[in-house]
This record gives C-alpha cells, structure tokens and sequence, in this order.
C-alpha cells in the first residue's frame, strides 16, 4: 500500500499486507502518529516486510517504529528486511543518553533484527557515532543510503569492515572525503556518491 499523508483517518489496513509506502510530502508537523490513527485495530502490520516512511520532518524515530508493534497479539510477526525513514528528527535525548543510544534502542527491535536494507536518508541525528550503531545491530545488512548527513570516513570504514554491507549510498555528504569512496570501492563495495557541493572538503581518514 502507498498512500499520501491526508486523508487517512478512518482507514483499515489489511492485516496480511507486506509493504507500506507513506509520504507525509510538505506537512510541517506530523499528525501520522496520533493514537487515533495509529490504532493496532486499524492499522495492523504483523506481516509487515517493507516499511518507507517519506517526509518524516516533522517526526521523530521512535515514533517511526511504533508501526512495528501493531501486531494484534500475533505471537512470530515477520521481521522486516527493508526500512526506509527519510528527513527524521531525533527527540532530544537526555542528559544521561546521545543520540547513539537512543538509535540503538531502537534498532534493537525485535523485527528489526534481519534487515537488509535501511535507509536514513536526510536524517539530521545520523553521524559516525550512529553509523557504528547501525554496524554493531544490524549484522545482515546489505545496502545502506545515508545520504545527506554528517558520515565520514570513519563510518565508512566501520560499515565496510563489518563484512556484510554490498552497497552505500551516501550523496552529498559534506563531511565525506573521496579517499573514503575510493576506499571502500576497493574493498569490493558498491558505493554511489554525488555531490553538489565542489568545494572537496572531507575528513581524512588514515586507512
């Protein structure tokens, strides 16, 4: 099911559906998680594969995953394997937690476990503190887009040292040198990388 933000109150998903496209598209906040709507009733996803979540700026990530647990008292649910949250925020953690922490909170869901591709594309929390979140709790992933965010060399070798990553996306990463690209290229990954910016500037990493 792909559907754009408005209007979707009052709609039933079905329970055997396997992939969920939403677009909040220009809305400056987001009503997508309000309980009324977000209703386990109305909204079950127990065999729920694929979730994309477009235009997530007014949203934050853990409200992002409350999907994954509308499953109606069904005791296996499917394990995703493909999450794509696009333009998140991250609420603003406590003194006592970084942003990593709460990543790793949250990728630590239990259906998220097998996932083969993610996508945290134009997320404004996602650096290199996360990307090492993101290699230590997902050990099958494949393909990665973090495009536009603050990823540096140093992500890229930890996700290319991990072994299982196949392709990364990381366009228009302003902290991200060539060397890194040219690297990770050399280690056998598929890495598509465009800029707008022509300015060169990266951090360099020794590899």
């Amino acid at each position: 099911l792909r559907a754009q933000l408005n209007p979707i109150r009052g709609w039933r998903l079905p329970p055997a559906l396997r992939t969920l496209h939403i677009d909040q598209g220009n809305a400056k906040r987001s009503v997508l998680f309000e309980v009324a709507i977000a209703d386990p009733e109305c909204w079950p996803t127990p065999q729920l594969e694929v979730l994309i979540l477009k235009g997530m700026q007014g949203a934050y990530l853990p409200n992002c995953l409350q999907w994954l647990d509308n499953i109606n008292s069904v005791e296996s649910p499917v394990h995703l394997n493909t999450l794509f949250v696009t333009g998140c925020a991250l609420r603003q953690p406590s003194d006592a937690e970084t942003a990593a922490q709460v990543v790793r909170v949250a990728l630590k869901h239990p259906r998220l476990g097998s996932l083969t591709h993610l996508s945290f594309e134009e997320c404004s929390f996602c650096d290199d503190t996360v990307i090492g979140v993101i290699a230590d709790t997902l050990p099958k992933l494949q393909i990665l887009n973090v495009s536009k965010t603050d990823i540096t060399g140093v992500g890229v070798k930890l996700l290319v040292q991990r072994g299982s990553l196949k392709e990364l996306i990381v366009n228009d990463c302003r902290n991200l040198g060539h060397d890194a690209v040219v690297w990770a290229r050399s280690q056998g990954v598929k890495v598509e990388c465009s800029s707008s910016d022509v300015s060169g500037m990266g951090k360099k990493v020794r590899y």
